[in-house]
């Protein structure tokens, strides 16, 4: 009897240890060393604001990027470096509604293409003929360089030559320099192809952002804005202020360029971004949609982007669509 007594007792107190065992952690808890909260650190992905805030970007081009307000037009006479810094333009304002702080240049000259905005000796017929414009850029280091070219047929088959000097005196400053190739409307406008040479800047590590093709793919009806009831047609997308001015982008255009270029760089998607900034003249006068339209439909007055901007549903489809014109 004993004997079954002490063997209760002693199963008991193992059950007792055991369960008390239980409710101990399996292993105590570790501090985190130095060196494994840098490789944590090292190997977290960048976010879209790391890509931006902070950063220097400017924009070569001509009025095919300005028109719209992606920067600010600053005329012919407007040369130094200091004197085109902190463009506040949709695309600087963008960021901003994003919390990014952004430098942006703007290298844009109305008329101009590469030769003469990063050339020596300007050959066009304003303020600035003769001038050395490459000379005023005296601080190269840029972290993004977004060139809008003329696309002009005489580069077909040759788009990377044309671009090679830009691009060398932007590595010269910044090996780690990142380009962006802006495509205008006009370029599909004047019926050139160049799905060749755009392919040929992307296999040379250039993003391209074809925002003129959106355009013509809607304008002539090859492709649908998903949930949208507005009809899309020419003057939605591009101005008319007289007969010699049919191909320059409105402020929709010009938000949608800016819009764009911000999601190429930060790999964010189109879908969701802010817009209403674009329509708020307290920023800048010339962000009014209705004195836009006022302005530069003048020779064919009926246009529907105001319509089209102040349309949830229509911004969200052309949104949608966006992504899929940017090439990497």
């Amino acid at each position: 009897m004993k004997k079954l007594i002490t063997l209760f007792l002693t199963v008991a107190l193992l059950l007792s240890l055991t369960a008390c065992g239980a409710a101990e952690p399996a292993t105590a808890p570790q501090e985190t060393s130095e060196a494994t909260t840098a490789a944590t650190e090292a190997t977290t992905p960048q976010t879209s604001i790391d890509a931006l805030d902070g950063k220097k970007i400017i924009f070569i081009g001509n009025s095919y990027t300005f028109y719209g307000r992606v920067v600010h037009n600053q005329g012919y006479t407007t040369l130094t470096q200091k004197e085109r810094t902190d463009n506040r333009g949709l695309f600087y304002y963008l960021c901003k509604e994003k919390g990014i702080d952004v430098e942006v240049t703007n290298w844009t000259f109305g008329g101009h293409d590469l030769t003469d905005s990063m050339g020596n000796n300007c050959t066009m017929n304003q303020d600035c003929a003769g001038k050395d414009h490459l000379s005023y850029l005296t601080d190269p280091y840029f972290d993004y360089v977004c060139i809008q070219p003329f696309f002009e047929a005489e580069y077909a088959g040759d788009l990377i030559t044309h671009l090679t000097p830009t691009l060398e005196f932007f590595r010269q400053a910044n090996p780690d320099v990142k380009f962006l190739l802006l495509v205008p409307h006009a370029t599909y406008f004047r019926n050139f192809v160049w799905k060749d040479e755009l392919q040929a800047a992307v296999d040379a590590g250039i993003t391209v952002v074809i925002w003129g093709g959106l355009f013509d793919d809607l304008i002539n009806k090859r492709i649908t804005v998903p949930g949208g009831t507005q009809q899309y047609f020419f003057a939605t997308f591009v101005i008319s202020k007289d007969e010699d001015d049919g191909h320059h982008q409105n402020l929709l255009g010009g938000y949608i360029t800016a819009m764009m270029t911000y999601c190429a760089i930060t790999g964010e998607s189109a879908v969701g971004q802010p817009y209403g900034f674009a329509d708020d003249a307290s920023l800048h006068p010339s962000f009014n949609m209705d004195q836009f339209k006022k302005d530069c439909y003048i020779l064919e007055p009926f246009t529907n982007f105001v319509d089209i901007y102040r349309s949830e549903t229509e911004m969200l489809g052309l949104q949608t669509l966006a992504d899929r014109y940017i090439l990497k």
